[in-house]
């Protein structure tokens, strides 16, 4: 269920008398909304968490490559 539909049926729920479960599909709407939220946190710490890996290996390489030079001189 959308949230467009979660709120239309809320709305229905609402006019008939069943307030409590209106209150209960926009509880879980909202928990929705907020878990979709951690997940696009999660992702953007995931993306920086590899750059910064990807960032350390290309120092390390560029390290290894310069002691090797200078081992090699």
């Amino acid at each position: 269920m959308n949230a467009k539909e979660a709120i239309k049926q809320a709305k229905f729920l609402d006019s008939q008398g069943s307030k409590g479960l209106a209150d209960f599909i926009r509880q879980q709407q909202a928990e929705i909304k907020a878990l979709k939220k951690l997940k696009v946190d999660a992702d953007a710490i995931d993306k920086k968490l590899f750059e910064s890996i990807q960032k350390s290996n290309e120092m390390w390489d560029r390290a290894t490559k310069s002691v090797l030079k200078k081992a090699q001189d």
